[in-house]
């Protein structure tokens, strides 16, 4: 049996697909991938702005209470342990 064959039967044993993972169906697998990559850039503009989020939110061209919003949406705000 082949490492790739191994893989699709552990996923598929799981209830996983096999190509999407996790993810129900490429729409899933798209909406957290553009999640996942919105945080990171909000979170690098708020690590170059030294978290002014007016400066940061200028820089992204988003509104105030956007940037407000995607804080809290991603929790940025909490400082990890």
């Amino acid at each position: 049996m082949t490492l790739d064959q191994t893989v699709k039967d552990t996923t598929t044993e799981r209830g996983l697909n096999p190509v999407l993972g996790k993810y129900a169906s490429l729409t899933e697998a798209l909406k957290a991938a553009e999640e996942l990559t919105e945080k990171d850039i909000i979170q690098g503009a708020l690590n170059y702005c030294l978290w002014n989020r007016k400066k940061a939110a200028k820089q992204l061209g988003i509104s105030y209470s956007t940037i407000h919003r995607r804080i809290q949406k991603y929790r940025l705000d909490t400082i990890p342990n």
